[in-house]
């Protein structure tokens, strides 16, 4: 941990647990975007071409934005109660979270792979989950998986090496 890191604790006050809600409607914001690029881009049965960009089913759309109004809740749940969800002893920065939220966003703006797509959207449910639930050591793994993740999706862009 770095001196910013012992400075700034992330989620140690309602107005921290406000950013994090901020970014997560943000993130829900994105999703939303994506699942509606990959829906206009689905083509009228049969097949999608190759190189077609992400393409969804019906029923994966409705997944999809089943966990895009679970965030939405979820954040809204963090705005009414603010200063009630804050948390102490997070081996964080508030800088590093939100780095780690925006990062998701880009990534769910980006993405081809709807394994990633929905697992970035359950990595932000679980965090937003933890934060209400008031566990800080579910907050830190959820950050952890998702800084994997994140990770792994480096590693399978640079494709065999």
């Amino acid at each position: 941990m770095d001196y910013q890191d012992r400075k700034d604790p992330a989620l140690a006050s309602a107005s921290q647990v406000e950013q994090l809600a901020d970014s997560l409607s943000d993130a829900a914001d994105a999703l939303h975007a994506r699942v509606m690029r990959a829906i206009r881009k689905r083509p009228l049965g049969g097949a999608a071409p190759p190189g077609l960009e992400l393409v969804l089913s019906q029923a994966e759309a409705q997944t999809m934005f089943d966990a895009e109004v679970s965030l939405r809740q979820r954040a809204n749940e963090l705005y009414i109660d603010a200063g009630g969800y804050a948390l102490q002893g997070l081996d964080t920065s508030q800088h590093s979270l939100m780095e780690l939220t925006d990062t998701a966003k880009q990534k769910i703006a980006r993405i081809n792979n709807l394994k990633d797509l929905i697992a970035i959207g359950s990595d932000l449910l679980t965090l937003a989950g933890a934060v209400i639930a008031g566990k800080p050591d579910r907050v830190a793994k959820a950050l952890g998986h998702m800084h994997e993740h994140f990770a792994g999706l480096k590693k399978d862009k640079a494709g065999p090496g």
